[in-house]
């Protein structure tokens, strides 16, 4: 999925309807300025943003049946990201949260 988003999403532009495509790029560029090694400050606001407006407009292109809760969690990205800096630093899994505990020293926030 992450070769996908990061950089495989480039297969789909002649292939996907414009709409479409625009969509998937929402999602790519939340997870670029997601999984940056620093975070400014503007890139959350605008994380927010994307991951909202890639939810809203999920449940409109494929139907409020397939926005389940992986792709409702988009909209809490952007607050997981202040709470915890980038995703590189910290996973769902229990004993991997030891890469967040490693860099909690920085502060990915200029």
């Amino acid at each position: 999925m992450r070769i996908l988003l990061l950089f495989g999403y480039i297969i789909f532009k002649n292939i996907l309807k414009k709409k479409y495509y625009a969509h998937l790029l929402k999602l790519v560029v939340m997870m670029h300025l997601s999984e940056n090694r620093q975070i400014i400050p503007s890139y959350i606001d605008i994380i927010d943003r994307l991951g909202k407006s890639f939810v809203i407009n999920f449940s409109k292109f494929y139907s409020p049946r397939h926005c389940v809760s992986v792709i409702h969690s988009l909209t809490h990205l952007s607050d997981t990201i202040y709470d915890f800096g980038p995703l590189h630093t910290f996973t769902t899994f229990n004993f991997e949260n030891d890469l967040g505990k490693i860099n909690l020293k920085k502060n990915y926030l200029f």
